[in-house]
């Protein structure tokens, strides 16, 4: 089926710098035509330094929300009119909406993340997580893994003063230096393993150098990364008998409160997860 525009046509796009690899515009088109909503999504290019432009052009071009990416999760921020909470607490915006020319920002990976979680079962009530970096997708994992009462989160990270940054001194939370002998210690320990780092992306180069830090632990295993569908860390999760949720999860779930949010809607989680991951995995087996 062909989307249709006419001069009804409203618009929908994800912002960052580079963006034309984004697969959002191919999800949310789908969703639109799903949802029988008069919408186009688009990808915008554009570098921290353009951000107030952007918004700018936001109102005057009656754009209805975009999600933002790097390097503009932050430097969006200042230009607009209101923040959520949760958005404000994680200091990082994935998604604003322009409702009448007001621009109020969310972040919605964290509660794509967990809905993955959800969906195998797993949460964070009383459980020990271990988080692999500092950036701002573990931030945001986890200030919502704080609000849903873990009972103890370790970060590690390459740089030991971002970790310790990001505990912010939370008598829930240890940091350190993430070496495999760290990750050995905390995993044994461990309910949840959650890597939050671009290790094992494609076209990095960079991978995590061995995975037997998951040799002695009965940790699930989630990943943020979903390029490719099944990073070396999930298949070494798996291989070894432990739970382990995908990247692909964070990101259909992260887009489904999107286009709620957004357009006013109330998606199916269950259906559309299954229509999304289809449309996905054939999308992947294409490249």
């Amino acid at each position: 089926m062909l989307k249709e525009i006419s001069g009804h046509t409203k618009m929908m796009g994800t912002v960052g710098h580079p963006v034309s690899h984004s697969l959002s515009p191919m999800i949310h088109t789908a969703l639109g035509l799903r949802y029988d909503r008069d919408l186009v999504y688009l990808a915008y290019d554009i570098t921290a330094d353009r951000v107030e432009d952007f918004a700018k052009a936001m109102r005057t071009l009656g754009i209805l929300g975009c999600n933002i990416t790097m390097p503009d999760k932050e430097a969006i921020i200042p230009y607009l009119d209101e923040l959520d909470p949760f958005a404000a607490r994680c200091g990082a915006v994935n998604l604003v909406k322009n409702t009448n020319g007001v621009l109020k920002g969310y972040n919605v990976d964290a509660e794509g993340f967990l809905m993955g979680l959800e969906a195998k079962g797993l949460g964070y009530e009383g459980k020990c997580l271990l988080v692999l970096g500092a950036g701002g997708a573990a931030r945001s994992i986890v200030e919502s893994a704080l609000d849903h009462n873990a009972a103890h989160i370790c970060v590690l990270n390459r740089s030991e003063r971002r970790a310790k940054e990001l505990c912010g001194g939370w008598d829930r939370m240890t940091y350190g230096v993430m070496t495999q002998e760290r990750m050995a210690r905390e995993a044994l320990n461990a309910d949840l393993i959650i890597n939050t780092t671009s290790l094992g992306m494609e076209e990095t180069g960079e991978d995590f150098p061995d995975f037997s830090f998951l040799d002695h632990t009965k940790a699930a295993v989630g990943e943020v990364v979903y390029r490719p569908l099944k990073t070396k860390l999930v298949q070494a999760a798996e291989q070894r008998g432990l739970t382990a949720v995908r990247g692909l999860d964070m990101l259909i779930y992260q887009a489904l409160r999107t286009f709620e949010i957004v357009n006013d809607v109330q998606t199916d989680p269950e259906e559309d997860y299954d229509f999304l991951e289809r449309l996905l995995l054939e999308a992947f087996s294409k490249r």
